[in-house]
């Protein structure tokens, strides 16, 4: 089954759940983009550490900005139908700045009150990618067609 059938099969089934077509393909093109996104930070910071033999740190920074130009690119072509404009560059990143904010005061919170760092991750998962599909829905892209 390719992307294109798998999307028809998802939407179908969001369709019998009573959501709006064009937010559940968003939805669902952002959960594969991010996919994608995390693949590229993992491969990247891997590449660097091994192979390159640079630091865990450096390489994740580079990593990050791996991910994000691939979740950049994806979500603004693919998952918004939007151009690459100077306007989505950097509403994109005010947003993701906005995130990592969050996910920084989230993860602090909760390693304060004693949480285990693997349900912190899930928690800030789970927190940053809701809060980072409705600042693009709402801001980033907001204005996109399709």
């Amino acid at each position: 089954m390719g992307l294109v059938d798998f999307e028809e099969r998802a939407l179908g089934l969001t369709s019998s759940l009573g959501l709006d077509r064009v937010f559940a393909r968003r939805l669902l093109r952002f959960l594969v983009i991010g996919v994608g996104s995390a693949a590229a930070y993992v491969a990247t910071l891997n590449l660097l550490v091994v192979s390159a033999g640079l630091g865990v740190t450096p390489s994740a920074v580079i990593a990050f900005v791996a991910g994000g130009v691939v979740s950049y690119v994806g979500n603004t072509l693919w998952g918004f139908g939007a151009a690459v404009s100077p306007r989505t560059v950097s509403r994109f990143a005010l947003v993701t700045l906005v995130t990592f904010a969050i996910n920084t005061c989230l993860a602090w919170a909760l390693e304060l009150a004693g949480v285990h760092h693997l349900l912190i991750s899930l928690v800030t998962v789970v927190v940053v990618a809701t809060c980072n599909f409705i600042g693009h829905s709402l801001f980033t892209y907001r204005e996109s067609g399709r």
